[in-house]
């Protein structure tokens, strides 16, 4: 029955957006937006702007990936990169995509570039982040291994073993364990659940000796 729930809400919406419609000269009903859809469809217009959207997002968070994973990265391993890049991301970070339509219209036009420069900076800086914490992460629940940042091993650039990767290249995954930042031990194993570090704060490094 509670599975039903959902369903339930959805159909009730939908009545209300029924009856809410008709007879409305400005909004239109389910059925005509349904009506509609299949027009786009059968035309191909609406598969040429869906083509143009996946176009620009792909552009614009593909190149916030090549360049937010290494930066990330970076800043994860070191101290001093840590230091100088955090203040920069930290004063960005905060303004909202949106807040630079203006600026990125002035820049690049109208054209493509725009909002891929919009979906750029909004992958960007979470990426950053997540990707710093997860390096700073790898320290704290593998210390001494080849992959720490802290290691003296020649192969340190080498993950040697699972943790290690996933810890660098995931790093939504990586910023998702953001909130263990309280951990408990487990109960059975009496183990202590490593806690993830603050990201963009400089007490993120409290712990590097």
């Amino acid at each position: 029955m509670t599975r039903l729930l959902p369903v339930g809400v959805c159909l009730g919406l939908t009545a209300l957006w029924w009856l809410a419609a008709s007879g409305s000269p400005i909004f239109p009903t389910p059925g005509a937006v349904l009506l509609g859809i299949a027009s786009l469809v059968k035309d191909g217009t609406l598969l040429r702007h869906v083509t143009a959207s996946l176009y620009r997002v792909t552009y614009g968070y593909g190149i916030a990936l090549l360049l937010a994973l290494p930066l990330g990265i970076l800043m994860g391993w070191s101290r001093t990169a840590f230091t100088a890049f955090n203040p920069v991301v930290q004063m960005l970070r905060p303004i909202s995509p949106i807040a630079w339509i203006p600026l990125a219209i002035l820049w690049f036009g109208v054209g493509d570039l725009s909002p891929m420069f919009l979906v750029f900076l909004a992958s960007f800086f979470p990426m950053v982040l997540a990707t710093s914490s997860g390096v700073h992460l790898v320290e704290r629940e593998s210390p001494g291994s080849s992959c720490s940042p802290t290691s003296s091993s020649p192969a340190r650039f080498r993950p040697s073993s699972p943790a290690c990767g996933w810890g660098w290249a995931s790093p939504g995954w990586s910023w998702s364990r953001r909130r263990w930042s309280r951990s408990t031990p487990d109960s059975a194993s009496s183990s202590w659940i490593p806690a993830m570090p603050e990201c963009g704060t400089t007490s993120s490094w409290r712990e590097w000796s």
